[in-house]
């Protein structure tokens, strides 16, 4: 039996438990962050809309609530930076005792590639350990997976307080972006699963088979090289 809580939503791409009562979830295109609670949807004040970049595949993506503390949440989007151009970021947030309005808290981490907005990415989990897991995705751009030096194609680790890069991480020290990889050679991360052993899990899309789930272990190459170009005929793994 299927019950039908809520209609009008476009594109819901992330929901989490804030309460027992309550839930909070994302719509992509509309760039909204909104909760549903006894038989309502409420659209959280605050929240930049208009500064979210909406294109093809991007827009207002993952979302996660802080286990600590659920005022604070994350979300990782598409973002027309200032002086021109857009990225994909990730930024924490703080939200009211009542859940109806929200600041940001700092950015955590940006300057994941785009083009047209296709294979955005994003997911967001925090793990057993407090860890921060990014999934991003290559942008549609064939040398992205397989390069360090680039947040597109990757699963990335970070403190979810700091922004830091996580210590453990096989490129902690680095002094350019792959201090933040935890595996490489992905396609389109757009979700991630933590098993109660601890162990993480990714799922990403194929060209047009060949989606994958992957167990995640730091520093593995997952496989995705189309190259040279953007050849969708290669293999996944």
């Amino acid at each position: 039996r299927v019950t039908k809580l809520v209609t009008g939503l476009d594109l819901v791409w992330d929901v989490k438990a804030l309460t027992d009562k309550k839930i909070i979830f994302t719509q992509r295109n509309r760039a909204t962050v909104s909760t549903f609670s006894k038989g309502k949807v409420k659209r959280v004040k605050g929240f930049p809309s208009s500064k979210v970049w909406v294109s093809g595949e991007t827009g207002l993506l993952g979302l996660e609530v802080d286990a600590d503390d659920h005022r604070r949440i994350y979300t990782c989007q598409g973002w027309n930076k200032p002086g021109g151009g857009h990225d994909i970021r990730v930024i924490a947030w703080t939200l009211d005792a009542r859940f109806r309005n929200i600041t940001r808290d700092k950015v955590l981490l940006k300057g994941h590639p785009t083009s047209s907005g296709r294979h955005g990415g994003c997911r967001v989990l925090i793990d057993g350990e407090g860890t921060m897991i990014v999934g991003t995705g290559d942008a549609a751009q064939g040398s992205n997976p397989r390069n360090l030096d680039s947040l597109g194609g990757k699963t990335l680790r970070l403190d979810r307080y700091t922004g830091k890069p996580w210590p453990t991480n096989v490129y902690a020290d680095a002094t350019t972006d792959r201090r933040y990889l935890h595996t490489f050679g992905h396609r389109n991360v757009q979700g991630l699963a933590l098993r109660n052993d601890g162990t993480v899990f990714s799922m990403e899309h194929g060209p047009d088979r060949d989606d994958e789930v992957n167990l995640l272990l730091n520093g593995r190459d997952y496989g995705w090289n189309p190259v040279p170009g953007y050849n969708e005929s290669v293999p996944m793994t």
